[in-house]
């Protein structure tokens, strides 16, 4: 799937977002930050720990 190859890290960030407010736990993040963490990702700046860490604050109010 050649479109969605450019863009799986932003499309596993959504994924997660979804799954999130899915389970409960209502994600805020602005759309900055989620493209801050794909690029971190891409650049492999972030561990799989990381990259956890960064998600669970999109639920901490």
């Amino acid at each position: 799937m050649p479109a969605l190859e450019h863009s799986n890290e932003l499309f596993a960030a959504m994924v997660a977002y979804a799954y999130l407010a899915a389970s409960g736990q209502p994600a805020k993040v602005g759309a900055d930050d989620a493209v801050d963490l794909v690029v971190a990702i891409v650049d492999g700046r972030l561990s799989v720990r990381d990259v956890a860490a960064a998600v669970k604050t999109w639920t901490e109010h």
